[in-house]
């Protein structure tokens, strides 16, 4: 039986799910850092909206997404399993001279969880063999919460 994304999952096994979606649609190379949202919110169950956008708006990093849910979980700190989609360099066949060299990488994550909304972050920076760094952001974010009342 398919998954009406809009309804969401059946809860009666004991599973409580708090939320989930898919974000895509984002520049993983560079994105606005004037507090414009980007990406689109796909396949989603109880959330309202997501906000912000990975890029930072200065030399440390401060970017981040907000998810906001339609209907508050009652709880802070719960569990939310996040999965991103990151790009690091164009094919190897058609451009081995631009392959990347990784310099720092920070898996995105969920942070700031409160029970109306939680905020996701990940980046990266690599240099190119032309000795030139820029930063990496996610294409793509999947995410599920939990409510750890649930199971």
């Amino acid at each position: 039986m398919p998954i009406n994304w809009n309804t969401g999952p059946d809860q009666r096994d004991g599973y409580k799910v708090i939320c989930y979606g898919y974000i895509n649609g984002m520049n993983t190379e560079s994105q606005p850092n004037n507090n414009n949202t980007v990406g689109t919110l796909n396949r989603s169950y109880n959330i309202s909206s997501h906000s912000g956008n990975m890029a930072s708006n200065d030399g440390g990093y401060d970017g981040g997404m907000t998810v906001n849910l339609n209907t508050a979980s009652g709880h802070n700190n719960y569990p939310v399993v996040v999965s991103a989609e990151s790009v690091w360099t164009n094919s190897w066949s058609q451009h081995y001279q631009s392959v990347l060299q990784v310099f720092s990488h920070t898996v995105t994550h969920a942070y700031s969880i409160s029970s109306g909304s939680f905020g996701l972050k990940g980046w990266g920076v690599a240099r190119a063999d032309d000795y030139s760094t820029a930063w990496r952001l996610p294409a793509a974010i999947a995410f599920t919460a939990y409510d750890p009342d649930g199971v």
